[in-house]
């Protein structure tokens, strides 16, 4: 998506803060300011609107913050991450899970298995973590199953406009 025409109203909603009034200026002056503030920011979200064909509402835009809607554009524009070492990190947890318990059929190696499961686990949460740029916090991660992210990755365009408690109710429908 081109969003130049937002990028040049929020580049004049810019100009327009800059220019605020100082102390001492007339009432009149800081109202001039305050409308013209206003509307560079309507303009802004308004364009934002029309660029983003159609992914948000109307209404949406217009209660969006301008640093919301800065991040929106920025994002867009990242290339999508390409996952590589989570699908590792997954097809090593399967791994691991497949062979089973290796050294000792008896419960002191089912739990080192287990315990070998759990931290493969752990670094297909952190790393899917840090390879989704941020997009969910570490917390978040956490609470994902091995196979949801799977399904995230599998789909990141539609999950990565979502925040994290839309993914997770998207997940439950899947």
């Amino acid at each position: 998506m081109d969003f130049s025409r937002t990028r040049a109203a929020l580049a004049a909603y810019h100009r327009v803060m800059d220019e605020g009034p100082t102390f001492g200026n007339s009432p009149g002056r800081v109202e001039r300011w305050d409308r013209a503030c206003l509307t560079a920011a309507a303009a802004a979200r308004e364009a934002f609107y029309t660029e983003a064909a159609g992914e948000y509402t109307r209404e949406e835009c217009g209660a969006m913050e301008l640093t919301r809607l800065q991040a929106l554009i920025d994002e867009s524009e990242r290339p999508p991450p390409s996952f590589t070492r989570t699908l590792q990190a997954i097809d090593a947890y399967y791994d691991e899970r497949k062979a089973g318990p290796q050294s000792s059929p008896g419960e002191l190696g089912v739990k080192a298995w287990a315990s070998e499961c759990a931290i493969k686990i752990f670094d297909v949460r952190d790393t899917f973590c840090v390879e989704a740029g941020g997009r969910y916090t570490r917390e978040e991660c956490v609470r994902l199953r091995v196979e949801e992210i799977q399904a995230m990755i599998a789909d990141w365009s539609t999950y990565s406009r979502m925040n994290f408690e839309q993914a997770k109710a998207q997940l439950w429908l899947v």
